[in-house]
């Protein structure tokens, strides 16, 4: 099932990943003419601009349940998964430093 703007839009929020007054702000920036019609589009579009990856566009698109932020680290990639857990490459907001 595919999301709406506005569903995707609910869901970049509840993860953290952005505030609705960011989220708001770069909607108005769109032309009218251009602004995407369904949460697929849109999360292309936010990837584009660099403003989401690939992993947490996918993420958000799938309604998982994963957390993409977690205290000061934002999750940007998965990079494995084991009997132990998963490994994720994340970035330090404050610090914006990369880490694992």
């Amino acid at each position: 099932m595919s999301l709406s703007v506005d569903q995707f839009g609910k869901a970049i929020v509840a993860s953290g990943l952005m505030s609705a007054a960011e989220l708001k702000a770069l909607w108005g920036q769109l032309p009218a003419g251009e602004r995407p019609k369904d949460g697929e589009t849109f999360s292309k579009l936010l990837a584009a601009q660099n403003k989401l990856t690939a992993f947490q566009s996918a993420e958000l698109l799938s309604g998982s349940q994963t957390p993409l932020v977690l205290g000061d680290y934002v999750l940007l990639a998965k990079i494995g998964a084991g009997g132990m857990g998963q490994v994720f490459k994340a970035l330090h907001r404050r610090m914006e430093r990369l880490g694992a």
